[in-house]
């Protein structure tokens, strides 16, 4: 895989991985908490890469770290398809066992996808699947993005 797929792949999961941090809640209310923060991913390990058509499929492992609302560790199974042109659609789900201010820990499972730039740059959206501990019962949805493909920001809300 050349350098360019590789930081988009990293790139795409990075703001993927970002979005299970916002996906976790903030606090159990029936209206909307703000969540932010930031998130960089610390390993890749590609576990298959294929072409079809003049694209580039590939599955990774990715593993990294959250700060801000939500604070932990995450894991990542991405699968991200890479076209001819350089641009990409990424999917995949995060496992964050996290922190939530004010509310406790637990561990969440978020649901990703993403579109990522020949540049590098990518953004896409997040859905929180489910959580367990002091997290159960909350969901949240939101955006992230990525400059480079290394480092994320992400932004939405938290709700019960």
């Amino acid at each position: 895989m050349s350098f360019r797929g590789l930081s988009t792949l990293i790139g795409l999961a990075v703001a993927t991985s970002g979005a299970l941090v916002l996906a976790l809640p903030v606090a159990a209310s029936a209206e909307p908490v703000p969540a932010s923060g930031s998130l960089v991913i610390t390993s890749a390990v590609f576990t298959s890469s294929r072409t079809a058509d003049g694209n580039t499929i590939v599955t990774a492992s990715l593993t990294g770290n959250i700060a801000g609302t939500i604070s932990g560790t995450f894991t990542e199974q991405l699968s991200e398809v890479i076209h001819a042109s350089g641009d990409a659609n990424l999917h995949g789900t995060a496992v964050c066992a996290c922190a939530v201010t004010g509310v406790g820990a637990g561990i969440a499972t978020i649901g990703f996808n993403a579109t990522g730039e020949p540049s590098g740059a990518l953004s896409g959206r997040f859905e929180f699947l489910s959580a367990t501990g002091a997290l159960s019962g909350l969901v949240g949805q939101g955006t992230f993005s990525s400059p480079n493909g290394f480092i994320a920001t992400y932004s939405g809300q938290v709700h019960s």
